[in-house]
């Protein structure tokens, strides 16, 4: 079963020693993302909720997200920082065709119906969030450590609420997916525990 936590995760990021090879958990944080890269300087949006909070934390990693993005596509992409496993989880597109409904509300009055929307001004999208997490499963078991004698240790992976905040997602329906996607799956991996965080405990209750 999913883990629903009151946790700052700006605060444990750095707080964790890099990982020796005995070391009892392996440590995995997603970032929600959108995947539009900025042609001047190949650099990935990160502007705003959790995604600019970790680009402001990690020197470079807009860059080198961009750069990943820029080569495979809006998928789940990988890097490290800190003694942390990092994935992004795109919840957004690089570019859409407005359709009255799939931009963030700030910005519905600077376009018309069939207009192209940059990624980071769409809303989240439920079924993109969905066919990332069926990629982030599958990175998360490619990831996971062995210790020296060969066994898998403990993977605790931490993500803020996906798609909500900046991508305007209703947390019902984005708990939902989650649940529908984490909870069978944990079941059969049950050497890795998923922490959906947020500051406030009201926030799991909007």
């Amino acid at each position: 079963m999913i883990q629903y936590d009151i946790l700052d995760l700006t605060k444990i990021i750095g707080a964790t020693p890099t990982m020796p090879l005995d070391a009892p958990n392996h440590y995995m944080l997603v970032i929600p993302t959108n995947g539009f890269v900025k042609p001047s300087t190949q650099s990935l949006v990160m502007g705003c909720g959790f995604a600019k909070q970790m680009a402001d934390l990690i020197p470079g990693l807009d860059k080198e997200l961009g750069q990943k993005v820029t080569m495979w596509g809006n998928t789940v992409q990988t890097t490290t920082s800190y003694g942390w496993t990092i994935f992004t989880l795109p919840v957004k597109p690089g570019i859409a065709v407005y359709d009255g409904t799939n931009c963030v509300q700030h910005m519905r009055h600077r376009f018309k119906v069939g207009d192209y929307i940059t990624g980071w001004g769409c809303r989240a999208d439920l079924g993109l969030l969905r066919a990332s997490l069926k990629q982030l499963k599958t990175h998360i078991l490619e990831y996971q450590t062995r210790n020296h004698t060969g066994v898998t240790i403990s993977t605790e992976v931490y993500m803020p609420r996906p798609g909500c905040g900046a991508g305007e997602l209703k947390w019902a329906d984005v708990k939902s997916v989650l649940e529908d996607e984490f909870d069978q799956w944990m079941a059969l991996h049950s050497d890795i525990s998923v922490h959906v965080c947020a500051l406030r405990s009201d926030e799991f209750t909007i």
